[in-house]
C-alpha cells in the first residue's frame, strides 16, 4: 500500500496502474494500490518504508507514529538532515517510536532503472536483527539487496553523495569507470559488460576503505 497526498497520483496509480508524472510509459506492479489515508496504508503494515523527503519528513512522521504497529520495522529512505537539527532522519524515526526497529535503505539507483529490470543494488541497513526478514522480500528480480549493521555510515554515505554531487555534476564519472565504460556502448549486452567493470571498480575502491559502513563486506 502506498500512500500520496496528491489525490490524482493515487487515482492514477489504482486506475491505471502508472505515474507519468515521474515514470512516463512504465507500469507499476498491478499489486500496488494507493490512498490518501495514512490510517488505511499504515495501520495493518508488517513494515514502514518512509520515501518522504528531508524537509518534510518530521511533519508527515508526527503523522505516521501513532499508527504504527507494534513491532514493526519503520525503514527510512530519505537522503539528507534535517535543516533545523541536522539529524538524521533514522534518529526523527527514533524520537517518536523508540523501540521499534529501524533501519535505511540506500544505494545509488533510479526509479526508473529498476521498473524496467536493469540490474541494481542498495543496502538496507539495520539496527536489529529482528528485522533481517525484509531482506530476501526487497529482493526482486536484478534488483539486490544487500545486509548492513552500519546504519549511521549508510545513511551518512547518501548525504555526503547527495552533498557532493549536484546535478549539473551527476554526469561526470570516475576516472577509471570512464575507461571502462568506454568499452561498451551501453546498449543491449555490452551495457551489462560495462556494469560489471565499474561494479569491479567500485569494490576496489571501497575494500579497506571502511566507506558506507563497510558496504565491500556485504556485495557478493
Amino acid at each position: 500500500m502506498l500512500w500520496a497526498r496528491d489525490s490524482d497520483v493515487v487515482d492514477e496509480i489504482n486506475g491505471s496502474n502508472t505515474h507519468r508524472r515521474y515514470l512516463e510509459g512504465l507500469n507499476l506492479n498491478p499489486l500496488l494500490s494507493a490512498t490518501t489515508s495514512l490510517e488505511e496504508a499504515v495501520t495493518d503494515a508488517h513494515a514502514i518504508f518512509m520515501a518522504i523527503p528531508s524537509h518534510n519528513f518530521r511533519s508527515v512522521f508526527e503523522q505516521v507514529a501513532p499508527l504504527v504497529p507494534g513491532g514493526a520495522p519503520i525503514i527510512s529512505m530519505t537522503k539528507g538532515l534535517e535543516a533545523t537539527t541536522q539529524k538524521r532522519m533514522t534518529e526523527v524515526i527514533h524520537e517518536y517510536c523508540p523501540g521499534h526497529p529501524v533501519g535505511v535503505l540506500t544505494g545509488p539507483n533510479l526509479a526508473r532503472e529498476i521498473l524496467e529490470g536493469k540490474a541494481a543494488a542498495s543496502v538496507l541497513a539495520l539496527d536489529d536483527a529482528s528485522a533481517d526478514w525484509l531482506q530476501p522480500i526487497l529482493n526482486v528480480g536484478l534488483f539486490r539487496v544487500y545486509r548492513n549493521d552500519d546504519v549511521v555510515g549508510c545513511e551518512l554515505g547518501g548525504v555526503l553523495k547527495k552533498h557532493n554531487c549536484p546535478r549539473r555534476r551527476s554526469r561526470r564519472r570516475p576516472r577509471r569507470w570512464r575507461q571502462h565504460a568506454s568499452r561498451a556502448d551501453y546498449t543491449g549486452s555490452r551495457r551489462s559488460h560495462a556494469v560489471r567493470h565499474c561494479l569491479r571498480w567500485s569494490r576496489r575502491d571501497v575494500r579497506g576503505a571502511g566507506r558506507y559502513g563497510g558496504y565491500d563486506r556485504h556485495l557478493h
